[in-house]
């Protein structure tokens, strides 16, 4: 670190060379809010990044310099919902990815939805002559239902970059997200300005070494932030660089000090929407609407059910959509990714019995294609909710059921984020009754 001190004050003029695997000479094909739309839109769609975009005909989120909406398509489109991304100006590179994890990309900036909002239709990834199926536009470039032609995300250039986040002390700060991007998506957060160097862009948590691994098409102009969860840090920040790569020093102390109140906060807003849950669907099933098997009893539904986003199974009208109208959980819970939803650093997921076992609703939402046991559901039901990191956004895990009261982990990062998420099952010694209930 000591030899870093020199470097600091004029750290970009060594950027070009260590923050990225790109010659710096070769000047980046995309512009900044389009390599940052391109990077972020999958952790956007899977829950996993703030802001979320919206469901259906909800309104539209921002992100940028860019507008974002997730649709339904057909089932007979063969890849269900599919969210779009296109700049809100008059110029820019349109964006879309699928439940199968699939971005596309149009090849030709000249033609935009602009500023008046106007979405893509679903149908807008669909290939001519296809008979509106999606699908076989995936993983090869042709051109779309809008007359643009369209290209797999996987055949742009990328590169990478390293980040490391490190204490004045020299030791690495593990946990912390770093946020590489366009400025106007870092509105309001404690920046520090890349400069002119080329790099990655996108989001990716620091681990045990202190490392964030970015990966992206190549961008340049590009500010950097640190965020914990879905929170942007306002702490004091010192971009250096050294033979490795580029440090980001940092107050540890004032990370701690956002940090362990804020995983109290954040575990105390998991029990109350577990709480919430559980009153959701009690109501739910109390009124009848979701009765697969016909015999009048109410069965327990699924998150996107719950919102009144996704279609009820009811025996009496198999081809239609009814809906809970009104829903009795908001729309903050219809943004379904991964089976589950994140709401305040902590992630959701509901389980109802299924034939063998219990299963989780629709990856994006709902009960389509998820077999689950009707006679059951009418009687069980559990949900559970954990940090998406583990001794970050919070410490306990938690879960209840159709008989409304919590039980929780004592501690510990057991269960962290989309890979290590709890099942159903909250029997052995890790578990204990809160005294709590409602």
């Amino acid at each position: 670190m000591a030899d870093s001190t020199a470097m600091s004050r004029h750290p970009t003029l060594l950027l070009g060379c260590l923050i990225g695997t790109l010659s710096a000479q070769q000047a980046p094909s995309w512009t900044l809010d389009e390599a940052t739309m391109a990077a972020v839109l999958p952790a956007i769609v899977q829950g996993s990044a703030v802001p979320q975009s919206g469901k259906g005909n909800q309104p539209l989120t921002a992100l940028g310099d860019y507008w974002l909406r997730t649709m339904a398509a057909p089932r007979s489109a063969g890849t269900g919902d599919v969210t779009y991304a296109w700049p809100r100006s008059t110029h820019g590179r349109t964006f879309a990815m699928t439940d199968s994890g699939s971005v596309m990309f149009t090849d030709e900036r000249t033609r935009a939805y602009g500023e008046n909002k106007l979405a893509p239709l679903w149908s807008a990834l669909v290939a001519k002559g296809s008979e509106l199926r999606m699908d076989q536009m995936l993983g090869m470039p042709g051109r779309g239902m809008d007359d643009q032609i369209w290209q797999p995300m996987i055949t742009a250039t990328h590169i990478k970059s390293s980040i490391e986040v490190m204490a004045r002390d020299g030791k690495p700060v593990a946990g912390v997200t770093v946020v590489v991007g366009t400025p106007s998506w870092l509105a309001g957060a404690t920046c520090l300005d890349l400069g002119s160097a080329i790099t990655a862009v996108g989001i990716a948590t620091t681990a045990a070494n202190g490392r964030a691994e970015l990966r992206s098409v190549p961008a340049n102009g590009a500010h950097l932030a640190l965020a914990i969860g879905s929170d942007f840090l306002k702490v004091p920040m010192q971009l250096e660089a050294n033979a490795s790569g580029v440090v980001v020093v940092v107050e540890a102390s004032a990370i701690e000090q956002i940090m362990a109140p804020q995983r109290v906060k954040n575990e105390a807003t998991a029990i109350a929407i577990l709480k919430n849950i559980a009153s959701a669907q009690a109501q739910g099933q109390a009124c009848g609407a979701n009765d697969a098997n016909g015999n009048g009893t109410g069965e327990y539904a699924f998150f996107a059910q719950l919102s009144g986003v996704a279609e009820l199974q009811q025996a009496a009208v198999p081809a239609g959509e009814v809906k809970f109208v009104p829903p009795v959980l908001s729309n903050a819970f219809s943004r379904v990714r991964g089976s589950c939803v994140l709401l305040g650093g902590y992630l959701f997921q509901i389980y109802l019995p299924g034939k063998t076992g219990w299963v989780t609703e629709a990856p994006c939402g709902g009960g389509r294609g998820v077999e689950v046991d009707a006679s059951r559901a009418e009687a069980e039901w559990c949900a559970v909710a954990w940090p998406l990191q583990g001794g970050v956004t919070g410490n306990r895990t938690f879960w209840i059921s159709q008989k409304g009261y919590i039980l929780a982990t004592p501690g510990g990062n057991a269960f962290s984020g989309r890979a290590k998420r709890p099942g159903p099952d909250c029997t052995g010694d890790q578990w204990e009754a809160l005294n709590t209930g409602f």
